[in-house]
């Protein structure tokens, strides 16, 4: 019994080291930030919980009033530009410091809307940025990112009935200032799961919108804040 305890003890050292082996071998492998990687994700892949805040700065009716809502997931009163999927290309240039830009797309397909029908979308945005990836401990890091940000957010679709349709469009416009920070878990050797805050704060934006039949159209300043929690997905090579 005396000598079962060191024998233990030397046991369980030895699986401990053997353990550790294939940990350093994987957090080796899974060093990102190293100069000249290149860096692919998507990120907002999935929105777990944001603070959107909207503004147009008119009193003329328009299909955008001005509002503040608290969403869980996707946004409850459509699409939203900052819900959506965008594909990330960036470049380590330097010891952790990254180059980079993020694309977001959608279009609706087909020709032109009906009465009836939901409205015709499309969306276009392009997000550039510098960033800075730091290790934490183990496979944990955090990877800070800020740069601009500009979409464009059109719908098409006609009002009325048969007999007498209305035809509108409705354009969105916006320049924001882009601040990301992200807890990066490189747990797979060039892959890694992303989760942080995402915060997009307006420069500049407008609104504009036409209806036929005589309608009053709308050319307006608007502006949306959006704050929200996402998780994402990247590689790197």
């Amino acid at each position: 019994m005396r000598n079962g305890a060191p024998r233990t003890a030397a046991a369980a050292a030895i699986v401990a080291a053997l353990l550790a082996l294939p940990s350093r071998a994987r957090a080796a492998d899974a060093d990102l930030g190293e100069p000249g990687q290149l860096v692919i994700g998507v990120a907002r892949l999935i929105p777990v919980v944001a603070v959107n805040s909207w503004s147009v700065q008119t009193s003329a009716p328009n299909d955008a009033p001005s509002g503040t809502q608290l969403s869980f997931g996707n946004h409850p009163s459509g699409l939203s530009v900052y819900d959506l999927p965008r594909l990330g290309l960036d470049w380590v240039a330097a010891g952790h410091l990254t180059l980079g830009v993020d694309f977001a797309a959608y279009a609706t397909l087909g020709g032109t809307p009906a009465v009836g029908d939901s409205p015709f979308v499309s969306l276009v945005g392009v997000a550039p940025h510098v960033g800075y990836v730091a290790p934490l401990v183990g496979v944990f890091g955090v990877w800070l990112r800020a740069g601009v940000a500009y979409y464009v957010l059109g719908e098409r679709g006609v009002d009325g009935t048969a007999a007498s349709p209305v035809p509108w469009s409705f354009t969105w416009r916006q320049l924001d200032a882009n601040v990301d920070a992200y807890l990066v878990i490189t747990a797979f050797a060039h892959t890694a799961i992303t989760a942080g805050v995402v915060a997009e704060v307006p420069v500049s934006g407008w609104l504009e919108e036409r209806r036929t039949g005589g309608a009053p159209g709308v050319d307006a300043a608007a502006a949306w804040t959006h704050v929200g929690v996402a998780g994402g997905i990247l590689t790197y090579l």
